[in-house]
C-alpha cells in the first residue's frame, strides 16, 4: 500500500472478518461493508500481524487484489 497520513485501513472483510477479529481479542468496526482498523503509536507490526492472522489469508488477498 502507498504511504497515507492515516493509520486507519479498510479491508473488504465483512462482518466474518469483524467477528474472527473480536474472537481474537481484537478490536475493530464495520462501516460500509469493510472492516475498519485504526493504528496508533502503541500498536505494533505484531499487533499489525496478530489481526491478519485472525482475517486469515482469503480475506487479506481479496483486499490486496
Amino acid at each position: 500500500l502507498e504511504p497515507h497520513a492515516s493509520a486507519i485501513v479498510s479491508l473488504d472483510a465483512g462482518t466474518d472478518g469483524a467477528r474472527q477479529l473480536a474472537a481474537a481479542g481484537i478490536k475493530a468496526s464495520v462501516r460500509a461493508g469493510r472492516v475498519r482498523l485504526s493504528c496508533h503509536l502503541y500498536n505494533s507490526a505484531d499487533d499489525v500481524d496478530r489481526a491478519l492472522e485472525a482475517l486469515g489469508s482469503a480475506a487479506v488477498q481479496r483486499s490486496v487484489a
